[in-house]
C-alpha cells in the first residue's frame, strides 16, 4: 500500500512539473522571455495565437492568482519574465500577460481584453430608460 502512495506521489509530482499551458497569457509568459528580436516575438505570438485565437478575451483578469500560483502578483511576474527579454515588444507582450494573470480584477467576472489602454467595462444590470 505504502509503495502504491509513493508512486502515486510521484507520478502526481512529475504531472505538475510538466503543465502546459492552457490559455494565451500563459503561451505568451512560457514562450516570450529572453526573446531579443522581431522575427521571434512575432512567431511566438503567431504560434500563441494558433493554439488560443480568442486570445486574452477568454482568461479571466487574475485567474493565475491563488493557491499554487507562480507569482504573489503582477510585478513578480514582470520582474522574472523580462529580466532578460531584450525585445521591446516582447517586454509589452510580456507584461499584459502578466496583468491578465497576476492582477486583482477591479470586479468579479472582470475579463482580460489585453488593451491596457481600452475602456474597462463594467457590467450593468439595471434597466434602461423605458424598461419595466
Amino acid at each position: 500500500m505504502r509503495i502504491f502512495l509513493c508512486l502515486l506521489s510521484i507520478i502526481a509530482i512529475a504531472g505538475c512539473t510538466q503543465k502546459e499551458p492552457n490559455n494565451f497569457a500563459g503561451c505568451i509568459l512560457k514562450n516570450m522571455p529572453d526573446v531579443s528580436n522581431e522575427s521571434v516575438r512575432s512567431s511566438v505570438h503567431r504560434q500563441c495565437s494558433t493554439k488560443f485565437p480568442d486570445r486574452y478575451n477568454e482568461i479571466k483578469k487574475g485567474s493565475g492568482l491563488g493557491f499554487g500560483a507562480n507569482f504573489k502578483n503582477r510585478d513578480e511576474c514582470v520582474i522574472a519574465k523580462n529580466k532578460h527579454t531584450i525585445n521591446q515588444n516582447a517586454i509589452i507582450n510580456i507584461n499584459i500577460a502578466c496583468s491578465c494573470l497576476y492582477e486583482k480584477p477591479s470586479y468579479e467576472g472582470e475579463m482580460c481584453n489585453g488593451n491596457p489602454f481600452a475602456p474597462e467595462l463594467k457590467p450593468f444590470y439595471e434597466k434602461l430608460d423605458g424598461e419595466k
